[in-house]
């Protein structure tokens, strides 16, 4: 019998046709595809594959210094970091080995192989029960290999940190890294490096105190860059809590799409919480006409719902992202955060003084390859969205 695929019908169901090249249920990434937008995926995918082409090529040429390092990684990265440098880029820039450096060489081992405590035992059974609910048809993380090593990962994040612990969104950020890194061992690290080092203080403790805080930056940020919108959404009862915490507890992990994702990690890694506020912000300007439109608080959540779910052109995203319009430097989100912690407003309180001045400092960098500055200033989005606009006519 030939090799067979599945090809969707037009109800809806799938049906195995001969052809031992593909599998279309699946991105090149194995997340499993959306069956209702399979057309427009896959003319997204026909359209992109051209810049990620460019991409690959743009690594290619840059000079070996900046590949390992220099001044020019970031600007690289900002452009999309090609799927196969993926698996070093990022462990690098989360400082992975650093943090591994700081712990015997069996850490990782170690952790898995303790005793747990009562309360740890009730954390990994939480974890367990969340491990088939993380990416649902993933090609790896469907399996029970797959999901064994989500499960080592997350188990020994929880004990190496038990301040933290485990929370739902930590599944998907392990689950994307393990995507990624492609090692258990690795993937661990990477996600210490990611909380520890590019996240503020306190954004996963049990509380989500540091996250909430985060929340209220935003809320401040869309009354500043998007006044219609902002005054719009308070008119129907829209609190940025109802629709971003999903953003910000998993990163834009499960939100977007897998590419889009993966686009927007690729400056997360580097940049941190900032890279949240600048892709949320972005998110909701290419959102902004479509909820205008929508006069009841339901309406707009489900607007809000579905277009993120369709957010396929990354490289418009990653544009507006960079663009003044929309980008938070970090010395503005610690104003805000010093700000938020004087007030002491933020929603689903109390926290004390001392949590709330804790999450309004940036994390430690951590990473291993710095820059003076990491600011995307305007000259560096002209000069982005210039050579972009001659790569795609030229």
């Amino acid at each position: 019998m030939s090799p067979r695929r599945p090809v969707l019908r037009r109800d809806g169901s799938w049906e195995l046709v001969p052809d031992p090249t593909d599998d279309p249920r699946f991105d090149r990434y194995g997340f499993c595809r959306d069956p209702s937008q399979l057309a427009a995926v896959v003319a997204w995918e026909a359209q992109y594959a051209a810049r990620l082409a460019q991409q690959e090529l743009r690594w290619r040429r840059a000079p070996a210094e900046a590949r390992r390092g220099g001044p020019h990684v970031r600007r690289l990265a900002r452009r999309g970091i090609p799927a196969t440098r993926r698996q070093l880029v990022w462990p690098r820039a989360l400082a992975a080995a650093q943090f591994r450096a700081e712990w015997p060489e069996a850490h990782f081992a170690s952790l898995l192989a303790a005793p747990p405590s009562a309360w740890q035992a009730e954390v990994e059974r939480q974890i367990g029960l969340d491990l088939a609910r993380t990416f649902p048809g993933h090609q790896l993380l469907a399996q029970p290999g797959g999901q064994e090593q989500l499960r080592q990962v997350l188990t020994a994040f929880s004990r190496h940190l038990p301040e933290i612990g485990y929370v739902q969104g930590l599944g998907m950020l392990a689950a994307l890294l393990l995507v990624v890194v492609g090692a258990a061992e690795g993937a661990f690290w990477c996600l210490v490096g990611l909380v520890q080092a590019k996240l503020p203080a306190a954004f996963y403790d049990r509380s989500l105190s540091g996250c909430r805080v985060e929340l209220a930056v935003l809320q401040e940020l869309i009354e500043e860059r998007l006044p219609l919108l902002a005054a719009h959404l308070r008119t129907h009862a829209v609190r940025v809590e109802l629709f971003a915490t999903r953003w910000f507890v998993g990163l834009f992990a499960s939100t977007l799409p897998p590419e889009t994702a993966l686009r927007v990690w690729d400056l997360l890694v580097f940049e941190g919480a900032r890279t949240l506020h600048g892709v949320a912000l972005a998110l909701l300007g290419t959102m902004e006409h479509t909820l205008l439109h929508c006069e009841e608080q339901s309406s707009l959540l489900c607007a809000l719902q579905d277009c993120q779910g369709q957010c396929y052109d990354c490289e418009r995203l990653m544009l507006l992202c960079g663009s003044r319009r929309y980008a938070v430097a970090d010395a503005t989100l610690v104003a805000l955060r010093r700000h938020i912690a004087r007030s002491g407003v933020v929603a689903d309180g109390p926290f004390s003084t001392a949590t709330l001045s804790a999450c309004a400092e940036l994390p430690c960098a951590g990473c291993e390859w710095e820059e003076e500055s990491s600011e995307w200033d305007e000259l560096e989005y002209e000069l982005v969205s210039r050579d972009d606009a001659l790569e795609v006519h030229g």
